[in-house]
């Protein structure tokens, strides 16, 4: 639901798609840039080469793409979890 403070929105139920869908987004930028920090760690570029003086500037970066996985599936989870249930085959019904 929304908080109090929003005005026109108070109360009511977050639309699923506003919740997933930047999730989503957000997940796949974080995950790319991730990987492209895991190839400019490791290919001996001068920029960001992972020696001993720069391992805790560059290490915690190296976990992003675990990161926009782990939030990838947390949304996936938030919009299984919030979906109706299916006209077609009943999956998602309250047991």
């Amino acid at each position: 639901m929304f908080p109090r403070w929003i005005p026109v929105l108070r109360g009511r139920r977050v639309p699923i798609g506003l919740a997933v869908g930047p999730a989503m987004f957000v997940a796949a930028i974080v995950t790319s840039a991730g990987l492209g920090l895991y190839r400019s760690a490791f290919d001996g570029s001068a920029l960001l080469s992972l020696r001993t003086d720069t391992w805790a500037a560059i290490g915690p970066e190296l976990l992003w793409p675990l990161w926009g996985v782990a939030l990838a599936a947390g949304a996936l989870g938030y919009y299984l979890r919030r979906r109706g249930t299916c006209r077609v085959c009943g999956r998602g019904a309250a047991t």
